[in-house]
């Protein structure tokens, strides 16, 4: 900022600066905050393209379902890039840098956290069901007999199927969830109540009591 730039005067007065620095800085500043959503999305198609062989359920939007994502990294970028960006334009420089770091990776872990034990499709492969996460995350491999609850959580906006399975790991219970459906993508939730279907089917035969016949006299 050179010296005949002026400081502003009130709070929400932006400080004196070239439209076409601020334009340029808008479109740094946007670009970067959807640098995460970018990442998300990548590791959604690779992960889809590199299913293991078997009766795939992919939880990805469909249809309107994409566009329903499109607003949703729209206003969140928006957002985002409102208390990333424009409080950092009031302090000086290495203030600012530090101030957009922190914000900038505290948005990355959260949003990453919230997605990462998010699975976006299941595959079927006889009596055993391959949850798969975003890339590189892996997925989770569970006998059918091992599931003991199936529930479809759903609401207005979104559905979503959860599961809970006994593991021979140490906390001997496993919660898995799935990805998040958005209600109006009517091709994505009937994927999503197939592999319901398909979950109930599956543990419910690998529950049924066999009944040793009886020996001849």
């Amino acid at each position: 900022m050179n010296a005949t730039q002026k400081q502003p005067t009130w709070l929400i007065d932006l400080p004196d600066v070239e439209h076409s620095d601020l334009v340029r800085m808008l479109k740094r500043e946007l670009f970067l905050a959807l640098v995460p959503f970018l990442v998300l999305a990548v590791g959604s198609f690779i992960a889809t393209r590199r299913l293991p062989p078997g009766s795939a359920f992919v939880l990805e939007s469909r249809g309107i379902g994409i566009w329903y994502d499109i607003l949703v990294t729209v206003v969140a970028v928006g957002f985002f890039a409102a208390f990333y960006m424009f409080p950092a334009l009031w302090v000086r420089r290495s203030l600012s840098i530090v101030y957009r770091i922190l914000i900038f990776l505290t948005f990355t872990c959260v949003l990453f956290a919230m997605e990462a034990e998010r699975h976006i499709a299941v595959v079927q492969s006889g009596d055993t069901f391959t949850f798969v996460r975003r890339y590189p995350l892996g997925s989770v491999t569970v006998a059918a007999g091992e599931i003991t609850t199936i529930s479809t959580q759903t609401t207005k906006a979104f559905g979503q199927v959860r599961i809970e399975a006994r593991t021979g790991g140490p906390r001997g219970q496993q919660n898995i969830v799935c990805q998040l459906v958005w209600a109006r993508d009517q091709r994505t939730m009937q994927v999503m109540d197939e592999l319901a279907l398909a979950l109930t089917k599956s543990r419910d035969a690998s529950h049924k009591v066999v009944v040793p016949s009886t020996p001849a006299r």
